[in-house]
C-alpha cells in the first residue's frame, strides 16, 4: 500500500460554529471553509474533513452499518498536533476557551515519554492533544523535529 494523504471525517452538530473555532484556532492555516455542510481544514500531513452531523449519517452509515455519534461524553479518537514548543503548547490551550473550546487538561510534562501536552475539545466534544517532544525523543522514535 502506497500513502499518500490521509484524511480525518468527523461529525460536527453545528458547521458554522466549528468553522469559527477552527479559523481562530489555527490561524496560520491557509484556507478554512465551509461548502455544502463540509469544513476542510489542510494540516500539515492531514486533511481534516468536518462534515455536518446528518450529512455525515446520510452517507456514512450507510457505508459502515454505524450510526453517528458526536463524543460529547465518550472519548473514541484523539487528534494530536505536534508544537514546536513548550510555549506554543500553552498559547494554543489558551486560545482555545477564547474560541469556544474547552481546556480538558493543562499542560503537563509526562514524566515517563518527556512529552509536554495539554488537551482539548472543540465545541462538538472532538478530542485534541496539543503536544511538543523533546528533539532527543524524536531522534528515538525517528519523528520530524518540528523545529
Amino acid at each position: 500500500m502506497n500513502v499518500k494523504g490521509a484524511i480525518i471525517y468527523l461529525p460536527v452538530e453545528f458547521p458554522e460554529r466549528s468553522v469559527t473555532f477552527y479559523k481562530n484556532l489555527f490561524s496560520n492555516t491557509p484556507d478554512i471553509f465551509l461548502e455544502d455542510g463540509l469544513i476542510i481544514i489542510e494540516l500539515p500531513n492531514l486533511n481534516l474533513f468536518l462534515i455536518e452531523k446528518n450529512r455525515f449519517e446520510a452517507y456514512y452509515s450507510l457505508k459502515t452499518g454505524r450510526s453517528v455519534q458526536l463524543p460529547k461524553d465518550n472519548v473514541g479518537t484523539i487528534m494530536s498536533c505536534i508544537l514546536s514548543s513548550e510555549e506554543e503548547v500553552d498559547k494554543a490551550l489558551i486560545k482555545v476557551s477564547e474560541y469556544g473550546g474547552k481546556v480538558t487538561h493543562d499542560a503537563t510534562i509526562n514524566e515517563t515519554l518527556g512529552v509536554y501536552a495539554g488537551y482539548f475539545s472543540d465545541p462538538d466534544g472532538h478530542i485534541w492533544e496539543l503536544a511538543y517532544y523533546p528533539p532527543e525523543y524524536n531522534r528515538i522514535l525517528n519523528f520530524v523535529n518540528p523545529n
